[in-house]
């Protein structure tokens, strides 16, 4: 899933970098999207942004993990 959420942000960083001025259509992973200015580009790649991010800190919760005390050699 999170590859899904990146490929389409790195579409959406394709088109952005272009600085459209044009209604925008492109096709990523079976899905055709259709963005009519720079503005609907940049609040979609937020979008998806936000996303990868709850994708990647589900996959990755803090939550989880544990600290071990170490001792050392002379303790």
């Amino acid at each position: 899933m999170s590859t899904d959420y990146q490929t389409i942000i790195d579409a959406l960083d394709a088109e952005i970098s272009t600085g459209i001025s044009r209604q925008v259509t492109f096709s990523v992973m079976g899905r055709t999207y259709t963005y009519h200015s720079l503005t609907e580009l940049v609040n979609a790649r937020e979008y998806f942004q936000k996303k990868l991010d709850g994708v990647t800190a589900a996959a990755n919760p803090i939550g989880k993990v544990k600290f071990l005390k170490i001792k050392s050699a002379g303790a």
